[in-house]
């Protein structure tokens, strides 16, 4: 699916059929302008040795960026929420990890791990997007993952409507494993608790995403 994605749908803009000539034109330029690149370089070196050497560098970049779309979306403390309780600030920082990575990753990336507030204002430029993290450190925090805990990502498969996080299919079993409602409910102290916490993340969020709009007013450009 990515790989038909990257490669053929996201090649032809037609989802921008009402948006006139001018989607067309600069998609199919692109379009273009890497055929001719890729039919020169054949004809300079040859087709077998250029797809040696362009198909694994094709490869190997775009697992990565797979990966790195994985992990930016589908971590444990992610946040899914139906239609009446979901909104843009919380869906923007919840929804995204900050994918903390070495400053060399980050460079070669684009500061793509800070993702959060990416979702947050696609506007800011991604060279200003620790700028944001800087001004506002509390933002550092809201669904960060370090470069190892990231591959635990790779097990997660499940939404877990009653602890609102990402589970993997072995919890599946250990749920059906529970005792019966009747036996080993859980008490007043823990929903009370759980209610304490969603209301602390509830308020951590929006003072997150009051801060993140500021620093975006400072960091977007006019």
């Amino acid at each position: 699916v990515p790989a038909y994605l990257f490669l053929f749908h996201y090649r032809l803009p037609v989802g921008l059929m009402h948006a006139g000539i001018q989607p067309w034109l600069s998609a199919m330029a692109t379009n273009a302008a890497i055929a001719a690149v890729v039919a020169a370089m054949m004809a300079l070196i040859g087709p077998w040795p250029f797809l040696l050497v362009h198909g694994p560098v094709m490869l190997i970049s775009a697992s990565i960026g797979v990966w790195f779309f994985f992990v930016q979306h589908q971590f444990e403390d992610t946040r899914w929420s139906h239609d009446d309780a979901w909104s843009f600030p919380e869906a923007a920082l919840h929804g995204s990890s900050h994918y903390e990575l070495s400053p060399v990753l980050a460079w070669f990336t684009g500061n793509i791990g800070v993702h959060h507030v990416h979702h947050l204002c696609s506007r800011i430029p991604f060279y200003r997007l620790p700028q944001v993290l800087d001004d506002h450190p509390e933002l550092s925090s809201v669904g960060r993952l370090t470069f190892l805990q990231g591959f635990r990502c790779a097990t997660l498969a499940l939404w877990d409507e009653e602890e609102s996080r990402l589970v993997p299919f072995r919890q599946l079993g250990k749920r059906r494993r529970r005792p019966s409602p009747g036996h080993g409910r859980p008490g007043t102290a823990t929903v009370k608790s759980v209610q304490i916490a969603m209301a602390e993340t509830f308020n951590k969020s929006t003072c997150a995403s009051r801060n993140a709009i500021k620093s975006i007013q400072k960091v977007t450009p006019a």
